[in-house]
C-alpha cells in the first residue's frame, strides 16, 4: 500500500490544496509487491470526501483505511475541502468546480483510475455525505453507489 499526500495549486481554487491518496499494492506471497499490476488494469476508486470539522486526513488517521484499500482493491482519494459543503462559494472559492472537474482530471492523469462507473464510488461523512450525495445525483454516469 502506498500512502501519497499531495499539495499542488489549484487552478479552479486559485490556491494551494491537499489531496491524500491510497494506491493498493498487490503483494506476492513472499511479501514483495507486484508492480507490475498497478497498471494491468485501471484503478476501482473511492472518492472519499470529509466532514464539516475534518480535512484530507481525517479518514486514514481515524479508520482501518489502509486495510481495506489493500484487501478489497481500490484507490482512495481524499480531497480536503475545508467548511466549504461542497459548493461553490459566490465571493470565494469554487470547491463544487474542484471536485467534480479538476479533482477528477488531475488524478485521473498522476494515477491509472478507472472511468468505468461500476469502479467508482462516492462517500462520505457528514457535510462529506451532503457532497457524495449531491455529486452521486448530479453525475450518476459517475459512480455506481
Amino acid at each position: 500500500m502506498a500512502f501519497i499526500n499531495l499539495h499542488y495549486f489549484s487552478n479552479t481554487l486559485n490556491k494551494m490544496t491537499e489531496v491524500n491518496v491510497i494506491v493498493p499494492e498487490k503483494r506476492e506471497i513472499d511479501g514483495t509487491v507486484d508492480y507490475e499490476s498497478l497498471h494491468s488494469l485501471p484503478l476501482k476508486t473511492v472518492w472519499l470526501l470529509h466532514g464539516l470539522s475534518g480535512d484530507a486526513t481525517d479518514w486514514y488517521r481515524m479508520t482501518g483505511l489502509e486495510r481495506y484499500a489493500t484487501e478489497y482493491g481500490y484507490t482512495i482519494i481524499m480531497p480536503d475541502v475545508n467548511r466549504s459543503f461542497y459548493n461553490n462559494m459566490t465571493f470565494g472559492p469554487k470547491y463544487w468546480n474542484f471536485i467534480t472537474d479538476e479533482l477528477v482530471k488531475r488524478m485521473r492523469l498522476l494515477f491509472p483510475l478507472s472511468t468505468n462507473r461500476d469502479d467508482n464510488v462516492v462517500i462520505g461523512n457528514s457535510m462529506g455525505g451532503y457532497g457524495a450525495l449531491k455529486w452521486g445525483l448530479n453525475q450518476p454516469n459517475k459512480f455506481s453507489s
